[in-house]
């Protein structure tokens, strides 16, 4: 799979083949500037929310990531894209999806409602500690509650393993991106 936009040095490329796309050729366009500064930095945005290889891939919800990276970018407090960037960021994500990272995606979010259930757990049932006496007909129920989480808490571990490998399958089809089948390189004047 060839990256579409990928990161250099800091700094996020963009493959020259996806500006014949129309959402980003709108976004290009619609730039004045001349070294097309603000292109750059909404193609910047886009790689970082959509990108497994980004920093801010920790933050699998995507208001929090959104916030962390507009404020990485120094953007304006507030600042939202417009519809013509989430149209382009949507048409990179279909481009650049494959199986692994939708699988990575659907497990990361799988494992982030889980440490909210555990959390929703936990809270439950420190509160009713801390209320003093558990009252007896309430004990059933915190019971159950606290083997949930234990099952919760132990699926935990395979989850992380299989995100790790889902990780290390999507770094391997990007590093074979320039790669025709049967091995051979791409040449200098093939796409």
């Amino acid at each position: 799979m060839h990256q579409l936009l990928r990161e250099e040095n800091f700094k996020v490329k963009v493959d020259p083949q996806i500006l014949a796309v129309k959402e980003i050729k709108a976004l290009v366009d619609r730039d004045k500037t001349k070294d097309k500064r603000k292109f750059v930095l909404e193609m910047t945005y886009a790689y970082h929310m959509i990108s497994p290889s980004s920093t801010f891939d920790r933050y699998t919800n995507d208001k929090e990531r959104h916030e962390r990276v507009v404020q990485s970018l120094a953007f304006k407090e507030g600042w939202q894209p417009d519809p013509e960037l989430e149209a382009a960021i949507a048409v990179l994500r279909e481009l650049s999806d494959t199986i692994s990272r939708k699988s990575l995606r659907t497990t990361k979010n799988a494992l982030r409602s889980v440490e909210l259930v555990i959390d929703s757990l936990r809270q439950q049932i420190e509160t009713q500690a801390a209320e003093g006496e558990i009252p007896f007909e309430t004990l059933p129920d915190l019971m159950k509650s606290a083997h949930e989480l234990l099952k919760l808490a132990n699926a935990i571990p395979a989850t992380i393993k299989k995100i790790s490998d889902l990780e290390e399958e999507i770094r391997k089809e990007a590093s074979t991106g320039d790669r025709v089948q049967g091995g051979g390189s791409i040449g200098l004047f093939e796409s």
